[in-house]
């Protein structure tokens, strides 16, 4: 019996959540500022200085929930990476480093206002694999010397990762659903490379800034 009443009380409270909630699926469109950031205190680097990497960030979501707590999970195409601009006896090369991965994020969302115009922000981990990576270099004449295939398992290079996300934004209800731009930061917390070339090395982690327009079509009340 109490079995039964606690599995009618659930049932009754997700139906309740579901139909004061805000349960929809979207698009977003984006782009990414990536980086790779090393806790190594010294300096293994000291012919080169580290830029943002453009690249991609399109991908999925879904929103399941009430109107001002709910949960997002996505699947995401993410582009990362880093820019490193040779200096001193390296002046004038260039190394563009390329990660492709396939993302799965799982946000806790929070929603503020009651207009038309709402802000938003979420919080959670990700997790992320990475199916394709490259680098391309230029010499001091700017010429392409070399291009190397980085998912190669001879590289070294670790596939998987996983971290947090933190970001936040605007929507706007337009027709059927909800048009929004927001602004977000990644963290990864797995290294980049499965080696160490000597023993105090730290790996270079992932942080990626972005910034995406999306569409979300609500299935609830707006």
């Amino acid at each position: 019996m109490k079995t039964k009443l606690l599995f009618t009380a659930l049932l009754l409270a997700v139906c309740s959540w579901s139909a004061l909630g805000q349960n929809g699926l979207g698009l977003r469109v984006g782009m990414n500022m990536g980086t790779v950031l090393n806790t190594y205190q010294g300096n293994d680097h000291p012919n080169s200085s580290r830029l943002p990497s453009t690249g991609i960030n399109i991908g999925i979501f879904g929103n399941v929930g009430g109107k001002v707590v709910s949960f997002s999970p996505g699947l995401t195409i993410s582009t990362k990476g880093v820019t490193i601009v040779g200096t001193g006896d390296y002046k004038g090369t260039l190394s563009k480093i390329r990660l492709n991965y396939l993302e799965l994020p799982l946000l806790l969302r929070i929603t503020m206002g009651q207009n038309k115009l709402t802000g938003y922000i979420h919080v959670g981990p990700y997790g992320a694999f990475m199916f394709s990576a490259s680098t391309k270099y230029k010499d001091e004449d700017g010429k392409n010397v070399d291009k190397i295939d980085l998912s190669d398992s001879d590289i070294g290079m670790q596939r998987f990762d996983v971290g947090a996300i933190l970001g936040g934004g605007v929507q706007y209800q337009l027709g059927p659903g909800r048009l929004f731009v927001d602004l977000g930061f990644s963290f990864g917390f797995i290294g980049l490379s499965k080696e160490k070339p000597y023993p105090d090395y730290k790996s270079e982690l992932n942080f990626v800034p972005t910034l995406a327009l999306g569409y979300m079509l609500v299935f609830g009340e707006l």
